[in-house]
């Protein structure tokens, strides 16, 4: 059997115990929640699916890493220790399972980190929000609104009829003048009371 001081078996435990170091610090609130998210709702880029997001069933990619890394260095150490397979049989079947496990706790847990529902959601519809990511564009961009002294950060995609040379950055006031309940994003325009032409009419 393998010492723990083996690479063989390093190799599985250093992925275990960074997960739950950074699980612990997540919990401490030392440097942040893991999902990175802001006050009130947290988009993450697994909205649209896009990406690694994707491949963690919509789990913020940071928590899906650490499950992976989690699953990946456990089952690894069951297959080193437990069952005496070779370090390299024990990789890829550590591998296997890490993306299973990562994929499956994603799809259970997603539900947790998508955005207000669409009922509550167009609540929001009508407002005005300032956009906190680089740009907003057709694909992504990200804004936030103050609802009941509560701030939000929402996921928004920019109107296809606004101009590219008027896509708003960061900083920029943009109206939500509607809400795309199959995406979970709010479509925004730049709120430019000066250029009503800009701004789309509100859609109940």
């Amino acid at each position: 059997m393998p010492s723990l001081s083996s690479p063989s078996v390093l190799v599985f435990l250093g992925p275990l115990v960074l997960a739950v170091l950074l699980w612990l610090v997540s919990l401490s609130g030392a440097f942040g929640d893991l999902d990175g998210g802001a006050d009130g709702v947290d988009a993450g880029d697994g909205v649209d699916g896009g990406g690694l997001a994707g491949l963690f069933g919509g789990l913020p990619l940071s928590l899906g890493v650490t499950l992976l890394l989690f699953a990946y260095g456990a089952s690894g150490l069951v297959f080193r220790f437990a069952l005496g397979l070779g370090a390299v049989v024990s990789a890829v079947l550590a591998v296997a399972v890490g993306l299973a496990a990562a994929r499956l706790s994603g799809r259970m847990l997603a539900p947790l980190f998508r955005p207000n529902p669409a009922p509550a959601a167009r609540t929001l519809v009508g407002s005005v929000a300032t956009v906190t990511s680089d740009a907003v564009d057709e694909h992504g961009g990200m804004a936030t609104v103050r609802q009941n002294g509560v701030r939000l950060e929402i996921p928004v995609r920019l109107d296809p009829d606004v101009p590219a040379d008027h896509a708003p950055t960061e900083g920029d006031a943009v109206l939500l003048f509607d809400f795309d309940a199959t995406r979970n994003v709010y479509l925004a325009a730049p709120h430019d009371p000066d250029r009503p032409a800009l701004r789309p009419p509100v859609r109940a």
